[in-house]
């Protein structure tokens, strides 16, 4: 994935963790291993994103 498009999948996983959706079906719906979504879940990647 180009740095380009990360931003807006980055987003889109912020998002829908925060409406608590399960981090396999995100993970399916955007194409990156579920390792990644954890990351994200459990670190502060995401800080900023939500608005």
């Amino acid at each position: 994935m180009s740095k380009r498009n990360k931003l807006p999948v980055k987003q889109e996983v912020i998002h829908k963790l925060a409406i608590v959706e399960s981090q396999n079906s995100i993970a399916r719906q955007v194409g990156v291993d579920q390792s990644t979504i954890s990351r994200f879940a459990n670190n502060d990647e995401g800080d900023g994103f939500i608005t």
